[in-house]
Protein backbone atom coordinates (compact mmCIF):
# COMPACT_ATOMS: atom_id res chain seq x y z
CA UNK A 1 0.00 0.00 0.00
CA UNK A 2 1.38 3.15 -0.84
CA UNK A 3 2.19 5.99 1.70
CA UNK A 4 0.28 8.56 1.89
CA UNK A 5 0.39 12.51 3.88
CA UNK A 6 -1.17 13.33 7.09
CA UNK A 7 -3.84 15.54 6.71
CA UNK A 8 -1.98 17.76 9.89
CA UNK A 9 1.74 16.75 7.83
CA UNK A 10 0.28 17.95 4.31
CA UNK A 11 -1.00 21.30 5.24
CA UNK A 12 2.39 22.18 7.17
CA UNK A 13 4.26 21.45 4.06
CA UNK A 14 1.45 23.37 2.07
CA UNK A 15 2.18 26.08 4.58
CA UNK A 16 6.16 25.30 3.91
CA UNK A 17 5.65 26.07 0.41
CA UNK A 18 3.45 29.25 0.69
CA UNK A 19 5.46 31.23 3.25
CA UNK A 20 9.09 29.98 1.20
CA UNK A 21 7.55 31.10 -2.26
CA UNK A 22 6.06 34.43 -0.46
CA UNK A 23 9.93 35.54 0.63
CA UNK A 24 11.86 34.69 -2.07
CA UNK A 25 9.70 36.11 -4.34
CA UNK A 26 9.65 39.55 -2.50
CA UNK A 27 13.69 39.09 -2.61
CA UNK A 28 13.61 38.51 -6.36
CA UNK A 29 10.96 41.33 -7.15
CA UNK A 30 13.87 43.53 -5.21
CA UNK A 31 16.89 42.08 -7.78
CA UNK A 32 14.06 43.01 -10.76
CA UNK A 33 13.07 46.06 -9.65
CA UNK A 34 16.71 47.12 -8.70
CA UNK A 35 18.19 46.24 -12.27
CA UNK A 36 15.46 47.86 -13.73
CA UNK A 37 15.62 51.32 -12.18
CA UNK A 38 19.37 51.15 -12.24
CA UNK A 39 20.74 53.27 -15.64
CA UNK A 40 24.51 51.57 -15.12
CA UNK A 41 23.02 47.68 -14.72
CA UNK A 42 20.10 48.15 -17.42
CA UNK A 43 23.31 49.02 -19.81
CA UNK A 44 25.32 46.05 -18.93
CA UNK A 45 25.10 42.95 -20.74
CA UNK A 46 25.29 40.73 -17.73
CA UNK A 47 22.60 41.90 -15.14
CA UNK A 48 20.30 42.16 -18.52
CA UNK A 49 20.98 38.23 -18.35
CA UNK A 50 19.96 38.16 -14.91
CA UNK A 51 17.08 40.54 -15.36
CA UNK A 52 15.62 37.67 -17.51
CA UNK A 53 16.97 34.97 -15.25
CA UNK A 54 14.68 36.59 -12.07
CA UNK A 55 12.16 37.09 -14.43
CA UNK A 56 12.15 33.23 -15.14
CA UNK A 57 12.41 32.71 -11.90
CA UNK A 58 9.61 34.77 -10.42
CA UNK A 59 6.98 32.97 -12.55
CA UNK A 60 8.33 29.49 -11.10
CA UNK A 61 7.33 30.85 -7.64
CA UNK A 62 3.87 32.02 -8.21
CA UNK A 63 3.04 28.80 -9.54
CA UNK A 64 4.61 27.36 -6.36
CA UNK A 65 2.72 29.61 -4.28
CA UNK A 66 -0.63 28.37 -5.54
CA UNK A 67 0.74 25.14 -5.32
CA UNK A 68 1.07 25.34 -1.46
CA UNK A 69 -2.51 26.70 -1.47
CA UNK A 70 -3.49 23.47 -3.14
CA UNK A 71 -2.20 21.83 -0.85
CA UNK A 72 -3.68 23.62 2.32
CA UNK A 73 -6.91 23.27 1.13
CA UNK A 74 -6.41 19.68 -0.44
CA UNK A 75 -8.23 21.22 -3.63
CA UNK A 76 -7.33 21.74 -6.81
CA UNK A 77 -9.98 24.24 -7.48
CA UNK A 78 -10.83 23.91 -11.54
CA UNK A 79 -9.31 20.75 -13.25
CA UNK A 80 -7.47 23.06 -15.72
CA UNK A 81 -5.73 25.35 -13.57
CA UNK A 82 -2.71 22.97 -12.53
CA UNK A 83 -2.06 22.36 -16.35
CA UNK A 84 -2.01 25.98 -17.25
CA UNK A 85 0.14 26.53 -14.23
CA UNK A 86 2.48 23.60 -14.77
CA UNK A 87 3.19 25.12 -18.45
CA UNK A 88 4.30 28.11 -17.00
CA UNK A 89 6.30 26.71 -14.40
CA UNK A 90 8.11 24.03 -17.08
CA UNK A 91 8.32 27.43 -19.29
CA UNK A 92 10.25 29.20 -16.70
CA UNK A 93 12.72 26.21 -15.85
CA UNK A 94 13.54 25.21 -19.08
CA UNK A 95 14.23 29.42 -19.52
CA UNK A 96 16.42 29.80 -16.42
CA UNK A 97 18.35 26.40 -17.69
CA UNK A 98 19.34 27.59 -20.63
CA UNK A 99 19.90 31.12 -19.61
CA UNK A 100 22.75 30.01 -17.50
CA UNK A 101 24.84 28.93 -20.55
CA UNK A 102 24.17 32.52 -21.35
CA UNK A 103 25.44 33.84 -18.68
CA UNK A 104 28.94 31.13 -18.58
CA UNK A 105 29.24 33.01 -22.18
CA UNK A 106 29.22 36.01 -20.56
CA UNK A 107 31.08 35.53 -17.92
CA UNK A 108 34.30 34.01 -20.79
CA UNK A 109 34.07 37.11 -22.47
CA UNK A 110 35.60 39.10 -19.53
CA UNK A 111 38.61 36.69 -18.73
CA UNK A 112 39.87 35.26 -22.27
CA UNK A 113 41.73 37.68 -24.76
CA UNK A 114 40.35 35.56 -27.57
CA UNK A 115 38.61 38.39 -29.96
CA UNK A 116 36.01 36.02 -30.82
CA UNK A 117 34.63 35.65 -27.21
CA UNK A 118 34.78 39.80 -26.36
CA UNK A 119 32.22 40.30 -29.03
CA UNK A 120 29.51 38.68 -26.82
CA UNK A 121 30.26 41.39 -24.40
CA UNK A 122 28.01 42.97 -26.73
CA UNK A 123 23.91 43.34 -26.44
CA UNK A 124 23.27 42.02 -29.79
CA UNK A 125 24.24 38.55 -29.15
CA UNK A 126 23.53 38.76 -25.57
CA UNK A 127 19.58 39.75 -27.07
CA UNK A 128 20.23 36.49 -29.44
CA UNK A 129 20.85 34.10 -26.50
CA UNK A 130 17.85 35.69 -24.41
CA UNK A 131 15.47 35.00 -27.15
CA UNK A 132 16.70 31.54 -28.12
CA UNK A 133 16.45 30.89 -24.05
CA UNK A 134 13.16 32.61 -23.84
CA UNK A 135 12.18 29.93 -27.72
CA UNK A 136 13.14 26.73 -25.73
CA UNK A 137 10.95 27.86 -22.63
CA UNK A 138 8.30 28.42 -24.97
CA UNK A 139 8.76 25.07 -26.67
CA UNK A 140 7.70 23.04 -23.40
CA UNK A 141 5.24 25.73 -22.44
CA UNK A 142 3.47 24.87 -25.73
CA UNK A 143 3.92 20.63 -25.51
CA UNK A 144 2.45 21.16 -22.21
CA UNK A 145 -0.60 22.76 -23.22
CA UNK A 146 -2.06 19.89 -25.49
CA UNK A 147 -4.11 17.93 -24.68
CA UNK A 148 -1.99 14.88 -24.69
CA UNK A 149 0.91 15.76 -22.03
CA UNK A 150 0.46 18.29 -18.48
CA UNK A 151 2.42 19.23 -15.69
CA UNK A 152 0.13 19.09 -12.49
CA UNK A 153 0.36 19.64 -8.92
CA UNK A 154 0.16 15.35 -7.59
CA UNK A 155 -2.06 16.19 -4.39
CA UNK A 156 -0.80 12.40 -3.48
CA UNK A 157 3.12 13.79 -3.42
CA UNK A 158 2.23 17.45 -2.78
CA UNK A 159 4.84 17.98 -5.76
CA UNK A 160 4.84 19.38 -9.46
CA UNK A 161 5.68 16.74 -12.14
CA UNK A 162 4.69 15.49 -15.31
CA UNK A 163 1.63 13.17 -15.71
CA UNK A 164 1.93 9.79 -17.80
CA UNK A 165 0.99 10.39 -20.89
CA UNK A 166 1.99 9.24 -24.47
CA UNK A 167 3.88 12.37 -24.86
CA UNK A 168 5.88 11.73 -21.86
CA UNK A 169 8.72 10.32 -23.65
CA UNK A 170 9.35 13.26 -26.04
CA UNK A 171 9.37 15.79 -22.75
CA UNK A 172 12.48 13.83 -21.37
CA UNK A 173 14.25 13.26 -24.71
CA UNK A 174 13.40 17.26 -25.04
CA UNK A 175 14.82 18.09 -21.67
CA UNK A 176 17.91 16.33 -22.15
CA UNK A 177 18.74 17.51 -25.85
CA UNK A 178 17.86 20.71 -24.80
CA UNK A 179 19.31 21.59 -21.37
CA UNK A 180 21.87 19.17 -21.11
CA UNK A 181 24.37 20.26 -23.91
CA UNK A 182 23.86 23.77 -22.35
CA UNK A 183 24.92 22.76 -18.50
CA UNK A 184 27.37 20.56 -20.47
CA UNK A 185 28.76 23.49 -22.01
CA UNK A 186 28.45 25.89 -18.95
CA UNK A 187 30.54 23.56 -17.18
CA UNK A 188 33.73 23.33 -19.66
CA UNK A 189 33.68 27.11 -20.12
CA UNK A 190 33.59 27.53 -16.00
CA UNK A 191 36.40 25.41 -15.70
CA UNK A 192 38.11 27.14 -18.20
CA UNK A 193 37.70 30.65 -16.54
CA UNK A 194 38.68 29.47 -13.23
CA UNK A 195 42.18 27.95 -14.67
CA UNK A 196 42.01 31.91 -16.40
CA UNK A 197 41.75 32.99 -12.40
CA UNK A 198 44.50 31.23 -11.37
CA UNK A 199 47.00 31.88 -13.90
CA UNK A 200 46.22 35.73 -13.48
CA UNK A 201 45.70 35.20 -9.91
CA UNK A 202 42.42 37.52 -9.90
CA UNK A 203 40.80 37.43 -6.74
CA UNK A 204 38.59 40.54 -5.74
CA UNK A 205 37.33 42.11 -9.17
CA UNK A 206 33.56 43.18 -9.14
CA UNK A 207 33.79 40.28 -12.31
CA UNK A 208 34.69 37.42 -10.03
CA UNK A 209 32.14 38.44 -7.33
CA UNK A 210 29.77 38.02 -10.74
CA UNK A 211 31.41 34.90 -11.69
CA UNK A 212 30.68 33.00 -7.83
CA UNK A 213 26.76 34.47 -8.72
CA UNK A 214 26.75 32.51 -12.33
CA UNK A 215 28.41 29.10 -10.73
CA UNK A 216 26.20 28.67 -8.07
CA UNK A 217 23.42 29.44 -10.20
CA UNK A 218 24.80 26.89 -12.62
CA UNK A 219 25.19 24.13 -9.71
CA UNK A 220 21.90 24.99 -8.38
CA UNK A 221 19.73 24.23 -11.78
CA UNK A 222 22.49 21.42 -12.47
CA UNK A 223 21.19 19.72 -9.04
CA UNK A 224 17.68 20.38 -9.28
CA UNK A 225 18.25 18.48 -13.13
CA UNK A 226 19.86 15.64 -11.87
CA UNK A 227 17.13 14.99 -8.67
CA UNK A 228 14.27 15.20 -11.43
CA UNK A 229 15.68 13.08 -13.70
CA UNK A 230 17.61 10.83 -11.58
CA UNK A 231 16.36 10.70 -8.23
CA UNK A 232 13.95 8.19 -8.48
CA UNK A 233 16.53 5.69 -8.99
CA UNK A 234 18.45 7.05 -5.14
CA UNK A 235 15.91 8.50 -3.46
CA UNK A 236 13.71 6.64 -0.96
CA UNK A 237 10.57 5.70 -2.46
CA UNK A 238 8.69 7.98 -0.50
CA UNK A 239 6.08 10.72 -1.07
CA UNK A 240 8.49 12.82 1.61
CA UNK A 241 11.66 12.56 -0.75
CA UNK A 242 9.16 13.60 -3.82
CA UNK A 243 8.32 16.83 -1.34
CA UNK A 244 11.81 17.38 -0.51
CA UNK A 245 12.95 17.78 -4.24
CA UNK A 246 9.53 20.15 -4.93
CA UNK A 247 11.18 22.25 -1.70
CA UNK A 248 14.26 22.82 -3.39
CA UNK A 249 12.87 23.62 -6.61
CA UNK A 250 11.29 26.50 -4.54
CA UNK A 251 14.36 27.48 -3.14
CA UNK A 252 16.77 27.10 -6.25
CA UNK A 253 14.58 29.44 -7.81
CA UNK A 254 15.76 32.27 -5.20
CA UNK A 255 19.40 31.39 -4.74
CA UNK A 256 20.02 33.29 -7.65
CA UNK A 257 18.76 36.86 -6.14
CA UNK A 258 20.21 35.94 -2.10
CA UNK A 259 23.60 35.10 -4.19
CA UNK A 260 23.03 38.16 -6.38
CA UNK A 261 23.14 40.12 -3.65
CA UNK A 262 25.42 38.74 -0.89
CA UNK A 263 28.16 39.64 -4.18
CA UNK A 264 26.53 43.81 -5.01
CA UNK A 265 26.97 45.89 -1.99
CA UNK A 266 24.97 48.36 -4.03
CA UNK A 267 21.57 45.97 -4.28
CA UNK A 268 22.16 45.21 -0.87
CA UNK A 269 21.52 49.28 -0.38
CA UNK A 270 18.79 49.19 -2.31
CA UNK A 271 17.51 46.38 -0.18
CA UNK A 272 18.32 48.54 2.85
CA UNK A 273 14.82 50.83 3.00
CA UNK A 274 12.64 47.47 2.49
CA UNK A 275 14.52 46.09 5.39
CA UNK A 276 14.00 49.31 7.36
CA UNK A 277 10.13 49.81 6.83
CA UNK A 278 9.72 45.78 7.42
CA UNK A 279 11.24 46.42 10.72
CA UNK A 280 10.25 50.06 11.21
CA UNK A 281 9.74 49.08 15.07
CA UNK A 282 12.61 47.13 16.06
CA UNK A 283 15.07 49.62 14.28
CA UNK A 284 13.02 53.15 15.79
CA UNK A 285 13.62 51.33 19.31
CA UNK A 286 17.49 50.79 18.31
CA UNK A 287 17.49 54.52 17.09
CA UNK A 288 15.94 55.83 20.35
CA UNK A 289 18.99 54.15 22.31
CA UNK A 290 21.31 55.76 20.43
CA UNK A 291 20.19 59.23 21.88
CA UNK A 292 20.55 57.90 25.61
CA UNK A 293 23.66 59.14 27.18
CA UNK A 294 23.38 59.37 30.97
CA UNK A 295 19.29 58.97 32.17
CA UNK A 296 20.65 60.16 35.92
CA UNK A 297 21.87 63.92 34.70
CA UNK A 298 18.76 66.33 33.75
CA UNK A 299 19.56 67.97 30.45
CA UNK A 300 20.82 71.41 30.71
CA UNK A 301 19.07 75.01 28.70
CA UNK A 302 19.77 74.52 24.83
CA UNK A 303 22.83 75.61 23.53
CA UNK A 304 22.77 78.57 21.00
CA UNK A 305 26.46 77.66 19.94
CA UNK A 306 27.64 75.89 17.08
CA UNK A 307 30.30 73.09 18.34
CA UNK A 308 32.38 70.09 16.77
CA UNK A 309 30.68 66.75 17.47
CA UNK A 310 32.82 63.83 18.20
CA UNK A 311 32.86 61.17 14.95
CA UNK A 312 30.99 60.46 11.92
CA UNK A 313 29.58 61.81 8.46
CA UNK A 314 26.20 62.43 8.38
CA UNK A 315 24.01 65.25 9.69
CA UNK A 316 21.23 64.76 12.54
CA UNK A 317 19.33 66.85 14.95
CA UNK A 318 19.89 67.73 18.31
CA UNK A 319 17.21 67.23 20.53
CA UNK A 320 18.27 70.12 22.82
CA UNK A 321 19.43 72.32 20.18
CA UNK A 322 17.20 75.28 18.31
CA UNK A 323 17.32 74.58 14.64
CA UNK A 324 18.70 72.13 12.78
CA UNK A 325 22.62 70.46 13.62
CA UNK A 326 25.38 68.25 13.19
CA UNK A 327 25.04 66.68 16.50
CA UNK A 328 27.56 65.25 19.15
CA UNK A 329 27.21 61.73 19.97
CA UNK A 330 24.25 60.68 21.17
CA UNK A 331 22.46 64.41 20.52
CA UNK A 332 22.43 64.71 16.58
CA UNK A 333 23.29 61.50 14.96
CA UNK A 334 26.59 61.11 14.14
CA UNK A 335 27.92 64.50 12.86
CA UNK A 336 31.20 66.24 12.62
CA UNK A 337 29.09 69.20 13.57
CA UNK A 338 26.44 70.03 16.46
CA UNK A 339 25.27 71.70 19.17
CA UNK A 340 26.63 71.41 22.53
CA UNK A 341 24.09 70.42 25.26
CA UNK A 342 26.24 71.27 28.16
CA UNK A 343 27.57 74.70 26.91
CA UNK A 344 26.69 77.89 25.40
CA UNK A 345 30.11 78.81 23.95
CA UNK A 346 31.86 77.09 20.88
CA UNK A 347 34.31 74.39 21.65
CA UNK A 348 36.50 71.96 19.45
CA UNK A 349 36.33 68.37 20.30
CA UNK A 350 38.69 66.28 20.46
CA UNK A 351 38.07 63.52 17.84
CA UNK A 352 37.36 66.21 15.35
CA UNK A 353 39.76 69.08 14.00
CA UNK A 354 40.77 70.71 16.93
CA UNK A 355 42.49 68.62 19.77
CA UNK A 356 41.37 69.69 22.81
CA UNK A 357 38.39 68.49 24.44
CA UNK A 358 36.17 65.16 25.23
CA UNK A 359 33.04 64.75 22.28
CA UNK A 360 32.13 67.88 22.11
CA UNK A 361 31.02 68.37 25.27
CA UNK A 362 34.00 69.67 27.35
CA UNK A 363 37.03 71.47 25.61
CA UNK A 364 39.00 74.71 25.11
CA UNK A 365 37.45 77.58 23.29
CA UNK A 366 39.77 79.04 20.02
CA UNK A 367 41.70 81.56 22.89
CA UNK A 368 43.04 78.70 24.72
CA UNK A 369 40.26 79.29 27.65
CA UNK A 370 38.57 75.97 29.63
CA UNK A 371 34.79 76.17 29.04
CA UNK A 372 34.40 72.34 30.78
CA UNK A 373 33.71 74.08 34.47
CA UNK A 374 35.64 70.58 35.70
CA UNK A 375 38.86 72.21 36.78
CA UNK A 376 40.36 70.44 33.83
CA UNK A 377 42.48 73.82 33.69
CA UNK A 378 44.62 72.26 36.54
CA UNK A 379 46.25 69.89 34.51
CA UNK A 380 45.30 71.85 30.76
CA UNK A 381 48.70 72.29 28.24
CA UNK A 382 47.50 75.63 27.41
CA UNK A 383 47.20 77.25 30.82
Amino acid sequence: MAETIPPHVRILIGSIYVVTSLLLLAVTAVVIVAIVTSKRMRNIAAYVIILNIEIAAALQLVVHIVGGVMALVNTKFVPWLDKRLGAVAQLGWCTVNVLTLALALNRLSFFTSVNLFKHLQSFKPTIVLIAFSWLCGLYFFVVLLSPDTALRFHMEDLQWNYEDSPLLPLLTISERTIIVPAFAISFFIYIAICLMIWKNSTSNSPEVRLLVMAIITFLDEALLFSIYQFGEYVLPNSPYSRVAANFYWIVECGIHAITLLSVNSKMLRFLAPLVLVLCGAVALDSAETLFIEDTTTPYPERSSERVYGSYGVSSGYSPTSEPEGYGPTGYGGYGPRGWNPYESVKVYSSYGDAPYGRNGQEGHDKNGQCTCNCNCHINCPKE
